[in-house]
């Protein structure tokens, strides 16, 4: 067996990978085989370490595999490299944009519920337009208590 070759269990150890990932990889046209073994194992050579840390490192960005893919076809391309990254970065610009809204919205909320109030109603649920939990008085002897309606139960 040639010695320059790696298996595809060794090329997983030395980038910190799964067989799984790097035979997806392989299906996806990211890196490729240069054979196999007698058993059946593939074999690729030292030069799929690199190609396999860059995956991985794009993958980090958020980058899709086949957003990758399309990058390592044009590596020499910079341009169109160039426009696939500043697409991602603005979905995901916008996401944040999205994600912030969501926060603030959530702040605003938070800042109309004052701690301790397990008994009183929601302000903020009336900020938002629910009408408070409807409730009844229930008396125990001679004390009168209120008290949350229960849900009706649906029957089974």
């Amino acid at each position: 067996m040639n010695h320059a070759l790696l298996k595809i269990g060794d090329v997983a150890r030395l980038t910190h990978s799964t067989t799984r990932a790097l035979r997806l990889y392989e299906r996806r046209r990211m890196i490729h085989s240069c054979g196999r073994t007698a058993g059946g194992m593939r074999l690729f050579t030292h030069d799929t370490v690199p190609v396999v840390h860059t995956i991985r490192a794009l993958q980090v960005t958020g980058l899709t595999l086949s957003d990758i893919a399309t990058a390592l076809v044009h590596t020499d391309a910079c341009g169109k490299v160039r426009q696939l990254i500043e697409r991602k970065r603005s979905h995901w610009q916008q996401i944040c944009q999205d994600i912030q809204q969501k926060i603030t919205g959530l702040d605003e909320l938070l800042s109309c519920c004052p701690p301790a109030r397990e008994r009183e109603p929601c302000t903020a649920m009336e900020k938002i337009g629910v009408d408070p939990v409807p409730r009844v008085n229930r008396i125990i002897g001679r004390h009168q208590e209120t008290v949350p309606c229960q849900p009706i139960r649906s029957w089974k």
